[in-house]
């Protein structure tokens, strides 16, 4: 798989290029958290983790099944 992600929290640092799988593995690992910015060369500009289709992976996720039925305990 092709290496295209890059990460960033302030802008100072921009770790990568990651693999989407690589990528997925540092936000279940909370290296890289809601508050991060991703980017990839298809991309105009950076945009949040959270408003990515990556969001699905953030542990704070109210979507993914573990947290919908935590809620509703």
């Amino acid at each position: 798989m092709n290496k295209v992600w890059y990460y960033t929290l302030d802008g100072s640092e921009k770790p990568g290029p990651f693999s989407d799988d690589e990528l997925v593995r540092l936000i279940q690992q909370k290296i890289v958290t809601a508050d991060h910015y991703i980017w990839m060369v298809d991309l105009a500009s950076w945009i949040p983790v959270r408003d990515s289709i990556y969001a699905f992976y953030l542990s704070e996720d109210p979507f993914r099944p573990e947290n919908a039925a935590e809620e509703q305990e």
